[in-house]
């Protein structure tokens, strides 16, 4: 009996830390981040995640005006998601900001193209700095038991995602929903 007792504990332990690798798009609709609107998709493919954040002018995400992309190689543990990076774009979609993004030589580049993208990883972009190649963010994540959502880890005071000592300990409120 207290042979069944042990080998129940082992195999329920291996089964609750199973790792769990989402495939596919998951959207999170029109939502405010600080003063900006935006709806996001995460596509999964393998080990690729590539984070796709498209920005709007208007509340009811109606006219995009910018495409941000993020590319990452992903190494996952449970429930530790290291997202290491491979690529970082903007991608202007109307003329004004494209005029606008040239005025200021946004990234380093005069010579944004409307629809066209621009590759600026390891480069300054005013006051951001998109993810350098290698650079590996430390988070966490959360999918529903029937797979249908997916919620990362959200910074908070000592716990940034910077290292893995300093990996994200709690799930954001903002969930994506798959496509």
């Amino acid at each position: 009996m207290k042979t069944l007792i042990i080998v129940l504990t082992l195999v329920s332990n291996v089964v609750l830390a199973k790792t769990v690798n989402p495939q596919g798009n998951f959207v999170r609709s029109c939502y405010e981040d600080d003063t900006d609107f935006l709806a996001s998709v995460i596509t999964i493919k393998n080990a690729n995640w590539t984070f796709t954040h498209t920005g709007y002018e208007d509340e009811s995400c109606a006219k995009p005006y910018i495409v941000y992309e993020e590319k990452f190689s992903a190494a996952i543990d449970g429930i530790h998601l290291d997202l290491q990076a491979t690529e970082a774009s903007y991608t202007t979609l109307t003329d004004t900001v494209t005029e606008a993004l040239n005025m200021i030589a946004y990234c380093g580049f005069q010579d944004w193209k409307t629809g066209e993208k621009k590759i600026v990883t390891d480069l300054i972009c005013d006051d951001y700095a998109p993810p350098r190649v290698g650079e590996t963010r430390f988070t966490i994540f959360q999918v529903s038991e029937d797979g249908s959502t997916l919620a990362l880890g959200k910074k908070s005071f000592g716990n940034e995602g910077t290292s893995s000592e300093r990996r994200h300990k709690e799930v954001g409120s903002g969930h994506y929903i798959k496509n």
